[in-house]
């Protein structure tokens, strides 16, 4: 109701997320997310020691890591419940599995920075 009436001028921002296609082996270590499952996909709530610490050091940019609120919306190409995509995930020691995952504007600010062109004098 305020916004209806509201005489100041409000400033929305969209996001949209990259889908990242990941795969894992674990060779017997943790994949080290811990998750909530949702209707329809699974929600990164933290990373901790494992395979995805390691994928995250290892990506190319900071754009591609997985972060705390990404959502896990398949594995192995199958869509589910997030109870039944989180139980393959718990129970496969080898998968592949599609992330929607989300990059803030502050890493997009620093990854502009990091990679802007040194200015000459």
């Amino acid at each position: 109701e305020k916004l209806k009436t509201s005489s100041k001028i409000v400033q929305l921002g969209f996001e949209r997320p990259v889908t990242l296609q990941i795969e894992v082996k674990l060779d017997g270590k943790p994949l080290g997310l811990v998750m909530k499952p949702l209707d329809d996909c699974v929600q990164i709530e933290n990373i901790v020691e494992g395979r995805i610490q390691e994928f995250n050091s290892a990506a190319p940019s900071p754009l591609m890591a997985l972060k705390a609120a990404d959502r896990i919306i398949a594995v192995n190409g199958h869509k589910g419940t997030g109870e039944e995509l989180m139980k393959q995930l718990q129970s496969l020691s080898e998968f592949s599995f599609r992330v929607l995952n989300w990059a803030s504007f502050q890493d997009l600010e620093r990854l502009q920075y990091a990679t802007a062109p040194a200015k000459s004098n």
